[in-house]
């Protein structure tokens, strides 16, 4: 681009080689840098005396219009007499034409990057470009990267898990030390009530033998309790078919059983587990309280008011004949032992801490009561319960011997199909046994080697011991060859199911175990309903489907390890 502006002193060319100014060459042969400082721009170029480049310039070029303006220009100027003047005119004039020169550039430079913007591609597409010819170059170490980035997450995600199941773990391990603290807490204050009751009880007794002979296991009606009665707690005699109910209640249902229960958060759990199953009977099989009265149990058993049929242990007739008579006023009872028929199940309730021999008014009514039932068409099932044990595995008690020899015997003659115990605190099931006249009577004869189904073709009786209501536990030193199934260290229930098919009646049992409500055994009971004529007599030993557990006689077997801090 070029200007060329004339007046009578200032000639101005603006080129790409040559700035023509007042008759003089300001610049050639390379950009000339314009500044649109007048002054800076006349202190560089105007008074820098370029006449002798110009000269030179023009001396091969005579003919030169421009040459030849150039001189005219400049002898007009050295003829000019108002110099001064001419020179401001012409710096006013020169300071319009740079301002005008660099606006129209700036426009030129602003044209010229609009069309090479236009004519390159968008910058994010040269982005993109960029990024596929790296990638088509890089191929192999990209590949290898995402390989690494894959194995490197894989290792982080394992690593994840691994720290997910260790704090899985540790938590796990939290809550059994606290699960352990809790039972520990739970046994010590038990311990130490038990502690404070056992001493008042002592204090008691020592004033009863001032007073006179022991009279625990008797029952005085005319004494006033000094506990309170709790009402409402015995079995709903509505339920009774002899009392008019329907015979629709000849169906099936179930009963719970379990012993040893105490006041701690222990039982609390073995009601709860107990009434999650909805039974229409409970049986606690002795040894209630531990304290000195009955209060704390009648309250943690309050859930099942109305379903219970109490079996009486040692803490419940030996501590006291306040204690006891709190028991039998609470659930009415004339006596600790007696029977109940429901829906063609025959209870019979004893009580082996009171007098039991041949004899004695408890036995007479024990043998009455059995061939009773056993005559009666609508038994289909006969259960007894008792708090001292027949039989038992190695533990902390030994089973009661006399017990045994002198009602054995009785509940095969009337078949009696299951006998609930308790006192030791654990779970024992045994085989189908029968009682081994010819031998040791703590080595029984047995009729079923079956786990857990049987026929009771052979009349042989189940007795389990429960004695896993929640106080404490008894740990085993061996198993006896007619027990078919131990548990010790579990607290729950045995839950027994009768289904009242015909021809086959069915009782089947379950050990539940508190924590997490567990199947920890179970057997059946199938049979055809009984010849209510016939005389069954205990099972010999040369019948061909009876063993007897051992062939050797042990009379120390019932003596087994003793207890300082246990029941007597």
């Amino acid at each position: 681009m070029g200007f060329i502006i004339g007046f009578s002193t200032i000639i101005l060319i603006v080129s790409s080689n040559l700035i023509i100014y007042n008759g003089n060459y300001l610049s050639a042969n390379r950009p000339v840098e314009v500044s649109s400082d007048v002054d800076d721009f006349e202190n560089r170029y105007f008074f820098s005396n370029p006449l002798e480049e110009l000269n030179r310039l023009c001396q091969n070029k005579p003919d030169d219009l421009m040459c030849n303006r150039l001189e005219n220009d400049d002898d007009e100027s050295k003829d000019s007499d108002d110099t001064s003047d001419k020179r401001n005119e012409q710096r006013e004039k020169l300071g319009q034409l740079l301002e005008e020169y660099n606006r129209n550039n700036a426009e030129d430079k602003k044209n010229a990057d609009d069309e090479n913007e236009l004519k390159l591609p968008h910058k994010t597409d040269i982005e993109k470009l960029k990024e596929k010819i790296y990638k088509e170059n890089n191929k192999h170490e990209l590949k290898q990267e995402e390989e690494n980035k894959a194995k490197f997450k894989n290792f982080n995600d394992k690593e994840d898990e691994e720290d997910k199941h260790e704090s899985k773990i540790t938590s796990l391990k939290i809550q059994n030390i606290r699960d352990s603290l809790e039972k520990k807490l739970d046994l010590l204050k038990d311990r130490t009530e038990n502690k404070k009751d056992n001493q008042r009880l002592v204090d008691q007794r020592e004033e009863s033998k001032e007073k006179g002979p022991d009279t625990a296991n008797e029952v005085d009606k005319t004494e006033e309790p000094s506990h309170d009665t709790h009402t409402g707690y015995g079995f709903d005699t509505t339920n009774d078919k002899s009392k008019g109910n329907d015979d629709n209640d000849d169906k099936s249902f179930n009963f719970a059983a379990a012993g040893d229960f105490g006041c701690s958060t222990n039982a609390q759990n073995t009601v709860e587990s107990i009434v999650q199953r909805e039974p229409e009977l409970v049986l606690p099989l002795g040894d209630l309280s531990y304290h000195s009265s009955a209060d704390c149990w009648f309250d943690i058993t309050s859930p099942l008011k109305g379903k219970m049929m109490v079996t009486l242990g040692y803490h419940d007739t030996q501590d006291g004949a306040a204690k006891m008579n709190q028991y039998i006023n609470s659930f009415q009872l004339d006596k600790p032992y007696y029977s109940y028929d429901y829906k063609k199940v025959h209870f019979l309730i004893m009580a082996s801490q009171s007098d039991y021999n041949e004899g004695s008014d408890q036995y007479n009514f024990v043998v009455q009561d059995l061939e009773k039932a056993s005559q009666n068409k609508d038994i289909e099932w006969t259960v007894v319960t008792s708090y001292g044990p027949f039989y038992t595995s190695p533990s902390t008690h030994k089973a009661e011997k006399d017990l045994r020899d002198i009602y054995h015997p009785i509940f095969e003659k009337y078949n009696v199909d299951l006998v609930l115990q308790a006192h030791n605190h654990n779970y024992q099931r045994t085989y189908p046994i029968s009682y081994n006249s010819a031998g040791d009577s703590s080595e029984p004869i047995l009729t079923n080697q079956k786990t857990t189904g049987y026929y009771n073709d052979t009349h042989g009786t189940v007795f389990a011991l429960v004695g896993t209501g929640g106080e404490s536990f008894y740990p085993f030193s061996g198993q006896a060859p007619y027990v078919a199934k131990q548990i010790d260290g579990r607290f729950g229930f045995l839950d027994l199911s009768i289904s009242n098919g015909n021809p086959h009646p069915k009782l089947t049992g379950t050990f539940y175990d508190n924590k997490g409500g567990n199947a920890l055994d179970q057997f059946s009971i199938e049979k055809e309903i009984k010849n209510t004529e016939a005389d069954i007599q205990p099972v010999s030993l040369s019948t061909s489907n009876v063993s007897p557990a051992s062939q050797n006689s042990n009379p120390n077997r019932d003596y087994l390890p003793s207890c300082n801090y246990c029941d007597k």
